[in-house]
């Protein structure tokens, strides 16, 4: 997808603080399209974006609740990505609820 179609598609979203877009190390729509020209914007990826007070858009690169970057990887197909997204919040349920298995590197060898 473009970047004019993917502002042209754009309905008025929410405005996100600028202190959230520093929390989720957010990075200019244009500098990632820029960087990242072979990402296919979907609907659900577009969704994921957060606008300024100003009308710009920000690509966030992190996810600072579980404390993980973001991953673009142009071999990940929307499908595949929503479906390691499913997978992740079952286990995250799961493990809030007291279950699964959490593994820790510097916890090996009881693991």
């Amino acid at each position: 997808m473009t970047l004019q179609r993917a502002r042209d598609e754009s309905e008025s979203p929410a405005v996100t603080s600028i202190d959230e877009i520093r929390r989720r190390k957010g990075m200019p729509f244009e500098e990632f399209c820029e960087q990242h020209p072979w990402w296919e914007w979907t609907e659900s990826r577009l969704a994921r974006r957060m606008i300024d007070d100003q009308g710009r858009a920000w690509v966030p690169m992190w996810e600072p609740d579980p404390g993980v970057g973001i991953c673009y990887d142009p071999e990940l197909t929307p499908a595949g990505e929503e479906f390691i997204a499913e997978l992740s919040r079952k286990a995250m349920a799961e493990v809030l609820a007291g279950g699964g298995d959490i593994f820790d590197p510097n916890d090996a060898d009881d693991d």
